[in-house]
């Protein structure tokens, strides 16, 4: 019976540091992950043809390179502008989608201005109010809310959310902080796994889908651009190529009607400096259209070969929380019990000194 106590101070002890960790936890914010899956493509091998200075570069991996633009602040900040990011819940880190989806907000609309949205009592209605409490627009849940400058879908909020909502526009950067993809190549292929861990398990594919679309267009408009530069380049050529030829021909004719004893081999001469200028301007030409068919094809750079679909919730400290609170617990009700009776042994010493003390 003697180790009876003993035990039941390290089960309670062992219980109340686990039953906070659980608290602890439960209080956690909910994180998600959503996944998608790239291709990035060589554009050298869709753009053969002579080098100019401008295309000359030391080679870089294509992948890495792409992957460094996704995670640039350029394409968060596009995503962030395009998904209407910029209009946040207050705290920001509160799901957006939970009251609204489909956002979009004017670039025009000014940084840190405060809105209300606030339902009626069964949540099935809401209004959009200006800070000074100036109604700017209503609709009911499901529907589209517009207010000019900001428009999105209402969403019916179930009984256990509150009915009013502070809302406030952010700046691009600011807006795009929650995103921080990460991404990881397939061995041996030209695949990439691209994943997001987010709090709003409606933006996470969102966000992923439009970062994808967002680097392929940046893609696209640099082939093109440097598709553009090289037919410039090639036309240059060209025109050089036409001037040379036109004063072979030219001194052809002018050989031509001269009266001489070279007169025969001048002309062969010239002829034969014709004949290759002449096949280096149709060769020239033949690489121009090559150029311009490069240029209006827009070449793929980077495929969506499987877009987000959907993001799982993911605990992110919970288990192991647990597990650190259970052995907290053991390892402090382990340390009670060895500690406890020296404690008490100590206390009856003092006692005992202290009734023997003459009075």
């Amino acid at each position: 019976m003697g180790n009876a106590p003993s035990l039941s101070v390290v089960l309670l002890i062992c219980c109340v540091t686990t039953a906070s960790a659980v608290w602890a936890s439960s209080g956690e914010r909910p994180v998600y992950s959503a996944t998608l899956v790239l291709q990035v493509n060589d554009t050298q091998a869709q753009s053969d043809g002579p080098a100019t200075s401008q295309s000359m570069s030391l080679f870089v991996d294509p992948i890495q390179s792409e992957m460094q633009i996704l995670t640039s602040a350029s394409i968060q900040e596009r995503v962030a502008e395009s998904l209407g990011m910029r209009l946040a819940r207050v705290p920001v880190e509160e799901p957006q989608s939970l009251i609204m989806h489909n956002v979009w907000l004017s670039p025009e609309t000014p940084d840190f201005q405060s809105y209300r949205l606030v339902y009626n009592a069964q949540g099935t209605h809401a209004q959009l109010l200006a800070d000074d409490g100036a109604l700017m627009a209503e609709a009911p849940a499901g529907n589209l809310l517009h207010a000019g400058f900001v428009r999105f879908v209402v969403m019916g909020v179930p009984a256990k959310l509150p009915l009013l909502f502070e809302l406030q526009t952010l700046p691009a950067r600011a807006a795009a902080g929650s995103i921080v993809f990460s991404a990881v190549t397939r061995p041996e292929t030209n695949m990439v796994d691209v994943r997001l861990n987010h709090y709003d398990a409606v933006l996470a594919p969102e966000i992923l889908n439009a970062a994808a679309i967002a680097l392929r267009e940046h893609g696209a408009n640099r082939v093109g651009t440097s598709a553009r530069s090289r037919e410039q380049f090639i036309q240059a050529q060209l025109e050089a190529s036409a001037r040379t030829l036109g004063e072979s021909r030219a001194a052809v004719l002018s050989a031509r009607r001269t009266e001489s004893a070279t007169r025969e081999s001048e002309l062969l001469r010239l002829e034969a400096w014709t004949h290759i200028d002449l096949e280096s301007y149709q060769f020239i030409l033949s690489q121009l259209y090559q150029a311009q068919i490069t240029g209006g094809t827009d070449p793929a750079y980077v495929e969506i070969v499987d877009p987000a679909s959907g993001a799982t919730g993911i605990h992110v400290r919970g288990a192991v929380n647990l597990v650190l609170a259970a052995l907290l617990g053991l390892v402090l009700g382990l340390g009670a019990v060895f500690s406890l009776p020296l404690l008490n042994r100590a206390a009856v010493q003092a006692d005992r000194r202290w009734l023997e003390k003459p009075f």
